[in-house]
């Protein structure tokens, strides 16, 4: 088992459970999702930000993370992951 980097609860994850874009989610160790409530989250996380190719309005989510442990950024108005128009 792990420890939540925010609270210190452990967590774990299961490969059989996750978000609706299809990631692992973390887990409690009852099972639920994983929901920190502590107050000193990581900044930037679910704050309006603006990407810095495009300007479109983005978000991060802590639970979102790609398959390499990296966080996607998500449309601000769709919660989709960020089509950027500037990537090539």
């Amino acid at each position: 088992m792990v420890s939540c980097f925010n609270c210190g609860e452990k967590i774990f994850f299961d490969d059989n459970i996750r978000n609706g874009y299809g990631m692992v989610i973390p887990l409690d160790d009852n099972g639920d999702p994983h929901s920190c409530r502590h107050n000193n989250r990581k900044i930037g996380f679910g704050e309006n930000q603006k990407c810095f190719r495009c300007g479109g309005n983005i978000f991060f989510d802590e639970n979102y993370m790609s398959i390499s442990g990296k966080h996607v950024p998500l449309d601000w108005a769709t919660g989709e992951p960020h089509d950027c128009p500037e990537w090539t």
